[in-house]
């Protein structure tokens, strides 16, 4: 988009009366004028090209905007966007694993929830349970070693 010149400029003036404010323009026959302006117009004038300048602004984003292509907007994701193989893979792997922990003895499906899920220790499991940690270390071992295997077939 090219740069547009201004094709007038406002300025003022201090007198001992007050201020006066002037635009100053060149003509079509290429004559300069400083022409004195009322205080209002002078607002008004100031007035558009604020409005000019945000438009244009606003214009220079949309076009930003509009010309973002999919490969773009993918590039500036905080996360990528993931593919539907690895989605219904991820989904897949899931179901299984918990079809395996489901498929666990009761024991050592509640000790793994405990101990995964929870984040409890072995000797909070056992306090809880009111067993040894020892018992409580073996149903976890067997528990990994059992979800092992079925994981793995």
């Amino acid at each position: 988009m090219a740069e547009q010149k201004a094709t007038y400029i406002l300025r003022t003036e201090p007198t001992a009366q007050g201020m006066k404010y002037y635009a100053s323009f060149t003509d079509g026959q290429a004559v300069f004028h400083d022409v004195e302006i009322s205080h209002e117009v002078f607002q008004e004038m100031q007035r558009f090209i604020k409005q000019e300048r945000n438009l244009k602004r606003w214009g220079e984003r949309h076009i930003e905007q509009s010309q973002l292509s999919e490969i773009t907007l993918h590039k500036r994701a905080l996360r990528p966007p993931e593919n539907v193989e690895d989605i219904v893979l991820e989904t897949l792997r899931k179901t299984e694993i918990k079809q395996a922990i489901e498929s666990l003895p009761e024991p050592q499906r509640r000790r793994f929830f405990y101990c995964h899920h929870k984040g409890l220790t072995e000797a909070e499991i056992a306090k809880l349970e009111g067993c040894s940690q020892s018992a409580v270390a073996q149903s976890l071992k067997a528990a990994r070693k059992n979800l092992l295997k079925k994981l793995n077939k």
